[in-house]
């Protein structure tokens, strides 16, 4: 297999530039508070503009904030979008180029989507749901959403009562295997599903379920099909066996298997034509996580699987196929870098 990489750095920190030697001072404190990480950039359907956050910290505060900015690809200033003390993140640009979706919990303690008009204004809340909203994406046609969203937490006390629920705190009860996790703390049996939102009526309906968690959708390119990955084995908190798994966007369907690989297959991401998967299979399950993964395809009628990159010792990630759907463009991890690269 021969493969075409190419280096390169890309930009996260907004670094004052060095002084005279006159002027050089020993680092402070506030002189990192100071540094801003630029994240989550997006390009406009019609590649006009670039959609990123900025994320600041405030000592004073002992917090950060994160605030979504847009800034024309032909060069020019930035435009600040938000301004809330809340964090604002994940921006998406509708299909139709008209509308930036976005999470936050600006207006409580769960994440949420928001919608902001590209021409400006305020933006407005669209969805609420109990569990909090942790990913999204948009329907080719602009017209819907499939959320990410946990099962609603019938032990969390509400808002008026935390406060004096923290003086009493009950006990931790959890049935599961995997008992905690890295960021999320103890886990119950609360889980990660699927919804699909009406924009224009600002309706939701589940479209998967079960003591499983769901993620990573993707829609086809005709709208009649997501995508995603979740492990739905007997017991999923003893092993890795993710997969890749079709459903239709409406209530009532049965998730169908497009991947068997015993290990981690994520990321799927559709060619143009709506006739391949392309997403990444994990390595030996006798290796844990030492083993490298690889890019993968998969016929979406037959679920023939071809393995793009197995001969390529080093971890991958980020697959998508080039507009004509000749080509697949991933990263490699090599030695603390990435570089890009692409494979027939």
């Amino acid at each position: 297999m021969r493969l075409v990489s190419l280096r390169f750095a890309p930009a996260l920190f907004l670094l004052a530039s060095l002084s005279p030697a006159a002027d050089q001072r020993p680092l402070t404190v506030d002189d990192f508070f100071a540094l801003k990480s630029v994240g989550s950039p997006v390009l406009s359907p019609d590649g006009a503009q670039v959609a990123y956050t900025v994320r600041s910290m405030d000592l004073k505060k002992d917090k950060s904030d994160a605030d979504i900015y847009l800034i024309p690809t032909a060069g020019g200033d930035a435009v600040r979008l938000t301004t809330s003390e809340k964090a604002e993140t994940n921006p998406r640009f509708s299909p139709d180029g008209k509308w930036i979706a976005f999470l936050s919990s600006r207006d409580g303690d769960k994440s949420q989507v928001f919608l902001l008009s590209r021409g400006g204004g305020e933006a407005s809340r669209l969805t609420d749901l109990k569990g909090g909203v942790s990913s999204f994406a948009w329907s080719p046609d602009s017209k819907r959403l499939v959320l990410v969203a946990s099962d609603p937490d019938p032990d969390e006390p509400a808002a008026d009562e935390k406060k004096a629920d923290e003086a009493t705190a009950k006990p931790i009860v959890t049935r599961r295997i995997q008992f905690k996790r890295d960021y999320e703390g103890y886990l119950k049996e609360l889980r990660s599903h699927l919804y699909v939102f009406d924009v224009e009526k600002k309706t939701s309906v589940q479209i998967t379920s079960g003591p499983y968690d769901d993620e990573q959708p993707a829609w086809a390119p005709d709208g009649r099909t997501i995508a995603f990955v979740s492990n739905r084995s007997a017991e999923p908190d003893t092993n890795r066996d993710s997969n890749i798994f079709l459903i239709a966007p409406i209530a009532g369907e049965t998730p169908k298997a497009i991947t068997t690989n015993p290990s981690e297959d994520e990321r799927p991401s559709w060619s143009p034509d709506g006739k391949t998967i392309v997403y990444l299979e994990g390595g030996a399950v006798k290796d844990m996580w030492y083993g490298p993964n690889h890019v993968s395809t998969v016929n979406v009628a037959t679920g023939a699987v071809t393995a793009l990159t197995a001969s390529l010792d080093r971890n991958v990630s980020s697959p998508l196929f080039t507009s004509d759907g000749r080509a697949v463009l991933f990263t490699i991890e090599d030695g603390g870098n990435s570089h890009l690269g692409r494979v027939p």
